[in-house]
């Protein structure tokens, strides 16, 4: 039998990235939540997309789920919506460059 697929999550400590870690390790699957600071935690590794650094690469990952954005919580002013939208356009530009790379590398 061979080992679970190592899933990476981005926004792991949002609402949905909150509860799906929850649901995979309660089927013992094992995932890797990539965060915004410097750590050196198991089951962490520092990602800084503003500086394009992901420290220890995704080469071990077998899946990547992206759920890391501003957050739509709390009342949308003019200045929240401003920042939700290229939040998460430029995070997904982002995946897409990872994940072409993991497919064709």
């Amino acid at each position: 039998m061979s080992d679970p697929a190592l899933i990476a999550i981005t926004g792991a400590s949002g609402l949905i990235g909150k509860a799906l870690t929850k649901r995979l390790r309660s089927e013992s699957q094992p995932s890797l939540k990539l965060v915004r600071y410097p750590t050196s935690a198991e089951g962490k590794r520092f990602w800084d997309y503003s500086e394009k650094v992901l420290e220890g690469g995704l080469d071990d990952c077998d899946a990547l789920v992206h759920l890391a954005g501003e957050t739509v919580d709390g009342h949308w002013s003019s200045l929240k919506k401003q920042l939700i939208l290229p939040s998460l356009i430029f995070l997904d530009l982002m995946v897409l460059i990872l994940s072409l790379f993991l497919i064709l590398y």
